[in-house]
């Protein structure tokens, strides 16, 4: 091998790199062996260029092998469906014996996804090979016809680091990606989840229904009644330990990588609306009381999807598969436990890509796909909103149930019972007979109320709330043998309940005195 051979060689690689955007994916000690990778998402061809003499075909069999090997790890690490390895031998001469069938391509039945190609690029041969150059390679590459005794070896140095430099500030604008800003807002929303935490456990407990309500969590009654600020306040509650920690610690590993990427502000936004939008789906499909910045949290997946979208390349070298295995775990969960709100995590992630598509990614803005975006974010979420308060308006059971038990402890019995009322002449609803009873106790008509409780008991035996309001109306008709009778029964069902032990005790005492 002479100079010749070494200067092409180092030729062709700075214009592969500096005119065609190739980038080293990996090089062998001696830096005779170089692989290259396009950064268009759409080239699934690997350069290889390997630099020395071949001598036999059967060497060149070997070489191909190996490259399949390395071509298979070559191609996970890009993450490409399949890939092609095109390998360039620069050697003064072609194999002594007979090479042709080996580099019409090669293929082996274990790796798939992976065929190879090559190119013999005989220097004594030197117009011949640029010609099969030209053909074989995705680009046409210029060459250059000097003899050996004309190169110094400073010119080949010279278009080495003129290469390796190029790579270097490839590399450093990869790394500029992922350094747009400084999670400063990942630690101040980890920090405040905690504070909000113990702030709940002291005011009666993250797990206490009432305290999580009073707090901000997801109700859909208070919602109707105006209080919008409950599709963000539940961001910063949780539930139990276990669930704060295992947000928290979500948030600590996504949220940093989510804010050096897209940078503070854009963070803020994305996060928010995830948050919201997560809040805004549960709203619209479950009825239960939910909290948690989860749906918030698959925003940020959400926003890496985008990521990768925009940059494929650089999101599959550096985090995608890992990153679409957590988010497809956490949907396996999300949807095989009962108690997750699915509906909260869909819509955040959903909520997540499309904050990310409005705000975009630092320096890769594009105006009119950003204007798309959010005018139609703004009209599907408008048409959410509409759908979720006209469908509340109209009632279902369950939230006119929320709403006239919310409407009780605000003392609005006018309201309540105009939730309740529609019911009161159907089969299967004694929840709203119970709060109708409730409601005309609390008036003072006792017959009223005795029937609508009887009604209630009659739908639903299991229901000791409607025993004891009833062994109250007896009791203050001084039927007390009655009153001790459903007292008892209200027990029987709740035996625990103080308020149940202690009338059923001033029952027996009226009747002993």
């Amino acid at each position: 091998m002479s100079l010749k051979e070494e200067y092409l060689y180092w030729f062709f690689i700075n214009q592969l790199i500096k005119q065609y955007g190739y980038r080293f994916v990996s090089a062998s000690d001696d830096q005779t062996e170089i692989w290259l990778a396009s950064d268009s998402n759409t080239d699934s061809d690997i350069i290889r260029l390997k630099l020395g003499d071949l001598g036999w075909a059967n060497n060149l069999k070997k070489d191909q092998h190996m490259a399949i090997h390395n071509g298979e790890k070559v191609r996970r690490f890009l993450g490409k469906k399949a890939v092609t390895v095109k390998t360039v031998y620069i050697s003064t001469y072609a194999p002594v014996d007979d090479y042709s069938e080996i580099v019409k391509g090669y293929e082996e039945p274990e790796f798939r996804r992976v065929h190879a190609e090559s190119l013999v690029f005989q220097t004594s041969a030197l117009e011949e090979s640029l010609e099969e150059l030209r053909h074989f390679l995705p680009y046409p590459l210029e060459g250059v016809n000097r003899q050996s005794e004309e190169i110094e070896e400073s010119e080949i140095e010279e278009l080495k680091q003129s290469a390796l430099t190029a790579s270097y500030q490839k590399v450093k604008k990869d790394e500029a990606v992922f350094q747009k800003g400084k999670p400063i807002l990942t630690y101040l929303l980890m920090a405040i989840q905690v504070i909000v935490f113990f702030i709940l456990e002291m005011k009666g407990g993250s797990t206490n229904t009432q305290t999580l309500i009073e707090f901000g969590a997801k109700y859909n009654p208070l919602i109707m009644t105006g209080e919008w600020w409950r599709f963000f306040t539940p961001i910063f509650l949780h539930i139990g330990f276990t669930h704060l920690a295992l947000n928290t610690l979500s948030l600590y590993f996504v949220g940093i990588i989510v804010e050096r990427i897209y940078g503070s502000a854009r963070f803020f936004m994305i996060y928010f609306f995830a948050g919201f939008a997560g809040t805004l789906l549960s709203f619209l499909l479950v009825p239960n009381i939910s909290a948690g910045a989860s749906g918030a949290i698959f925003g940020l997946l959400g926003a890496l999807l985008f990521f990768g979208i925009v940059y494929p390349n650089l999101f599959f070298r550096t985090m995608g598969w890992n990153v679409i295995i957590i988010l497809l775990i956490n949907l396996v969960i999300t949807f095989s436990a009962s108690a997750i709100d699915s509906a909260g995590h869909i819509g955040g992630l959903v909520g997540g890509f499309l904050a990310a598509a409005i705000v975009g990614l630092p320096n890769k803005g594009k105006p009119v796909w950003q204007i798309v975006s959010f005018l139609g974010t703004a009209l599907l979420t408008a048409g959410l909103l509409f759908y979720g308060f006209t469908a509340g308006a109209n009632g279902t059971y369950e939230m006119d149930m929320g709403l006239a038990q919310e409407y009780i402890s605000q003392e609005d019995d006018e309201k309540a019972y105009e939730a309740v009322q529609k019911y009161l002449d159907g089969d299967n609803y004694p929840e709203a007979y119970f709060f109708a009873g409730y409601l005309e106790f609390r008036n003072g008509d006792l017959d009223k109320a005795e029937e609508h409780f009887l009604t209630a008991i009659e739908q639903r035996p299991d229901f000791p709330e409607a025993y004891y309001d009833l062994g109250l109306i007896y009791w203050q008709r001084q039927d007390l043998d009655l009153a001790r009778e459903y007292i008892e029964k209200a027990l029987e069902q709740d035996p625990d309940n103080k308020d149940f032990q202690e009338v059923l005790e001033r029952i027996k005492q009226s009747q002993s005195s």
